[in-house]
């Protein structure tokens, strides 16, 4: 039998880099990714974290995306914890159209004709994953998705 740690070993993440991390950022058109589960962000108020997602135990997320699903100018926070380390937390510029968002864990890949191909970055966590979104909007219901992919360990 394989386990994670097997392919992993005990290397711990700090921080993770891309283009949205840098906060004011914004990507068009997030559909969400084939294998990824969507969460809705539920009630929010502006600027509060809500968490989405909070796993005890260990195990390895490979996807996170946060977008809008209308036309109402905001932005959109996304901030991800992993072993109570935070690894991403950026804040999107000015939103006010539908499917965009900011990518905290994988990437987007261009493949031309305005095709994009999500591609997963695996980031293993030992303890304990949380992933939170805010949004600058003051009162609103299930406005942001997330598209997470993730496994566990047994």
């Amino acid at each position: 039998m394989t386990t994670l740690s097997q392919f992993t070993g005990t290397r711990s993440i700090a921080s993770i880099v891309n283009n949205d991390s840098a906060g004011s950022t914004q990507r068009a058109s997030l559909a969400t990714p084939a294998g990824c589960k969507t969460y809705a962000s539920g009630v929010n108020t502006a600027n509060a974290l809500a968490t989405i997602l909070s796993i005890s135990g260990a195990g390895c997320v490979n996807f996170v995306s946060a977008y809008t699903v209308d036309t109402t100018s905001r932005t959109v926070r996304l901030k991800i914890t992993v072993d109570g380390v935070v690894i991403f937390d950026a804040t999107s510029a000015a939103i006010n159209s539908t499917a965009s968002g900011i990518v905290g864990i994988g990437s987007y890949a261009s493949a031309g004709g305005g095709v994009e191909i999500p591609q997963f970055q695996p980031v293993v966590f030992k303890a304990s994953l949380l992933v939170e979104v805010a949004t600058s909007v003051a009162s609103e219901t299930s406005k942001i998705t997330t598209a997470i992919n993730y496994e566990t360990d047994a």
